[in-house]
């Protein structure tokens, strides 16, 4: 600049808040003259219009694609400095934090802004499994997209330097939901009167509906969690509550609800390999839902709903419904048939609103259960503010106390006033109407209670005798395929020369061993492709003599053919053998006189003699008639006043060798079978009128089931009046039964009815 334009520094800031000031009109469309904005400074004018100059100068040499990046299109004060970016996170001090079934969590250190992270790895016994490398990736996106207070939020997801992926996230610090209940109930075992509204119980409670809101709102964008519990709640210092490890959520979509509440349905774009990533329903059984434990396709936001009420059921109880040290089948036996002890029967304080609202969101049917969690958070929040929650009916004492602590001084007034009203016998003429008219309702109503409880029961008990079913044919179709069977069935001579037989015996009690709780079996059997039978477990009876059957040919059994009856000794069936899974018939053991039925598979070659395969014979094991223990036992049947009946629906009412409607379970059967040797014409059966009642409605609903899997509706399962207990014709007292088949869902058409039905009969309460 020349020195005649220099300026002090006091000018030259003066200078540059002009200039600060004509840009910021130029940009307005306004063309300001030099005079008007220098007219306080009129010494600094020639400076001034010098710099505007030169700037409109630069302006101009500007080429036009460059002048449009002045102007970002978002509206930008300034030009975004890329087009893309990448950022890194260092963590460094890795520690050990927790592990899922899917991932394991260290506590890291990140080393740009100086914060503690929790930073997830896959496992590495999962990490050579494509599937569970995009469940992984599933999880971290679906977690990521959440944006809600309850869920923790991801800061990123990469690779290591040998290939392991792991996403970060906040590092919540604080306590399980777990530690805080048991840390609670320990506390409260040593006073000695608990009080429901104490206010560590509140604190609880309110974390809780906290919990449900997050639900809901992963619901909103179709997104279920499928593994809720209070040990993947985390309370921080400060009263968040959040949701952690989403490792096992599902995406269902939700496009009607995410729109009605101005959500957007969070489809994992991950998950490119369509439902087989994102569709899988885990979880840790004890909270599992009865869909998810039946592995119903239709799992939905209603399962959330039941996990969300075992966790409440363990937070006011202090411990699970199911005991977690039990087997797989038998915590889903529990769960399916929903046998567990109600919450007042173990901690008797607990308020009856309370357990109600904890009892229907465990409903066993999804159509009982709370229709949202948000609609349970309200219940929740409802009790908490002492109002009437919608699941339970409270009595008139209670209505009547909450209106005399809300209007205390209103209150005395009434006691008064009803001091003077209850001498009038016209006022205890209508209290004592109402009363009636109330018992009345409340009869109707425990009626309808009732019905509904035995339609939940049998659509229950039938799920669970159709996953026996099925875990029995898995089990034959798993044997069947054997390795050791297919070379030994397969082998020179081993079909007609008894010497043959020793290693194939040894292999089948080495597997009904194996077996042998999984079952439940009285025996096993494995026949040649002439029905010969070359191997059994047991082998010998109490005596060590070896049965009989070995060496004699079974093909007239139903068990090997398939027909639907056994058939009379020598003569063979059409077809001659079974051609898939099967389910027999009811027959008296050779060996033992047992009634029993089996289940039995062929089996093929493989298929190397000209391509074809062949059949080699029928595997196969036996249960004892009024041993199937899946049922309700004869014990807690009577405690709970209903009893649960299996019956053979195969064959024909008019066919005399049918087995149509025969009692195949019965908390009588078992002690009847002990007392005497029956055959099967010794063995109880439905009425007449009863079994035309069933089969008009049994088609329609096996239709039902088949479209609907186990989502069928509860309220479909017939209702029989004035049912007869087959072992107690003469002095029935009157039963009501509600009867469901028994179906496998996901089998063939021809398996998916066993042609068996589950009776589930309770007493009338008229």
């Amino acid at each position: 600049m020349n020195e005649e334009f220099k300026v002090p520094d006091s000018d030259a800031k003066t200078i540059d808040l002009l200039l600060d000031a004509w840009e910021e009109m130029v940009e307005q469309g306004e063309r300001p003259a030099p005079e008007i904005i220098c007219r306080d400074y009129p010494h600094l004018l020639a400076e001034f219009v010098s710099k505007t100059e030169k700037l409109a100068q630069v302006a101009n040499q500007l080429k036009p694609n460059e002048m449009t990046q002045l102007s970002d299109p978002d509206g930008a004060p300034e030009l975004k400095p890329a087009e893309e970016i990448q950022w890194k996170c260092d963590a460094s001090r890795l520690r050990y934090h927790a592990h899922g079934g899917l991932g394991i969590v260290f506590r890291g250190f990140d080393q740009q802004l100086h914060r503690d992270v929790a930073i997830k790895f896959i496992r590495e016994r999962r990490r050579h499994n494509p599937l569970d490398i995009q469940r992984f990736r599933v999880e971290a996106e679906i977690t990521s997209r959440l944006d809600h207070p309850g869920v923790a939020p991801v800061h990123g997801y990469g690779l290591t330097e040998n290939g392991v992926p792991f996403y970060a996230m906040r590092m919540v610090e604080g306590q399980t939901l777990q530690q805080f209940i048991d840390d609670y109930h320990t506390r409260l075992k040593k006073d000695e009167l608990p009080r429901e509204h104490s206010l560590d119980f509140r604190k609880l409670l309110s974390s809780f509906v906290s919990v449900c809101n997050t639900i809901e709102y992963a619901h909103t964008r179709g997104v279920i969690n499928c593994d809720i519990k209070p040990g993947n709640v985390m309370l921080g210092k400060y009263g968040e509550t959040v949701v952690l490890d989403w490792g096992c959520a599902k995406y269902v979509g939700s496009e009607g609800k995410a729109k009605s509440v101005g959500e957007e349905s969070l489809k994992p774009l991950s998950d490119t390999g369509g439902d087989s990533a994102s569709g899988g329903t885990g979880g840790t059984p004890i909270y599992m839902s009865p869909e998810q434990h039946a592995q119903a396709e239709d799992v939905g936001p209603s399962s959330d709903i039941y996990g969300l009420g075992v966790t409440l059921y363990r937070l006011i109880t202090g411990r699970p419904p199911f005991p977690p040290d039990s087997s797989l089948s038998k915590i889903r036996e529990s769960v399916i048939r929903g046998k567990f002890r109600k919450p007042t029967d173990l901690c008797p304080w607990i308020p009856k609103a309370l357990e109600a609202i904890c009892l229907k969101a465990m409903s066993l049917a999804p159509e009982d259960r709370y229709s949202s969690a948000e609609e349970m958070a309200k219940d929740l929040e409802r009790y908490l503010g002492d109002e009437e929650v919608i699941a339970y009916a409270e009595p008139l004492s209670r209505r009547v106390s909450r209106l005399m602590r809300r209007h205390r001084g209103v209150s005395r007034v009434l006691i008064i006033s009803a001091i003077v009203l209850i001498l009038f016998s016209t006022v205890f003429a209508g209290i004592m109407g109402q009363l009636a008219n109330r018992e009345s309702y409340a009869r109707h109503e425990a009626t309808l209670m009732r019905n509904r409880s035995l339609q939940v029961a049998a659509r229950s008990a039938a799920t669970s005798m159709a996953l026996k079913i099925n875990d029995a044919w898995r089990i034959l179709e798993i044997e069947s395929n054997s390795q050791h069977l297919l070379e030994e069935m397969q082998g020179p001579g081993n079909q007609m020369d008894p010497t043959q037989w020793e290693d194939i015996q040894q292999w089948l009690v080495k597997q009904a061993q194996s077996q042998e709780k999984a079952t439940q079996a009285s025996s096993w059997f494995l026949c040649n492709a002439e029905g010969v039978q070359i191997a059994r477990y047991p082998l010998e009876d109490d005596t060590g003599t070896i049965y009989d059957s070995i060496g004699s040919n079974y093909s007239h059994r139903d068990y090997f053919h398939g027909n639907g009856n056994d058939l009379i000794v020598g003569e063979q069936g059409s077809p001659p053998h079974i051609e898939d899974i099967n389910l027999s018939t009811v027959y008296q053991s050779s060996n033992t006189a047992d009634l029993k039925v089996a289940f039995s598979i062929p089996i093929w070659s493989t298929g190397n003699r000209g391509g074809e395969r062949q059949f080699l014979g029928v595997l196969g094991y036996s249960v004892e008639l009024g041993r199937f223990a899946v049922l309700q036992d004869e014990a807690e049947g009577r405690l709970m006043h209903e009893i649960s009946v299996l019956v053979n629906m195969r064959g024909s009412q008019n066919d005399k060798n049918s087995q149509f409607g025969m009692i195949l379970q019965h908390p009588d059967l078992q002690a009847m079978l002990q007392k005497l040797n029956p055959n099967l014409s010794d063995i109880p059966r439905l009425t007449e009128d009863e079994l035309n009642t069933i089969e008009n409605h049994r088609s329609q609903r096996i239709e039902q089931i088949h479209e609907a899997g186990f989502a069928a509706s509860t309220t479909d399962v017939l209702l029989i009046d004035d049912y007869v207990d087959p072992f107690d014709v003469m002095t029935s007292p009157s039963y009501v039964a509600a009867c469901e088949p028994v179906c496998v869902v996901g089998r063939s058409s021809k398996s998916f009815n066993t042609g068996w039905l589950v009776i589930v009969q309770g007493l009338s309460s008229e």
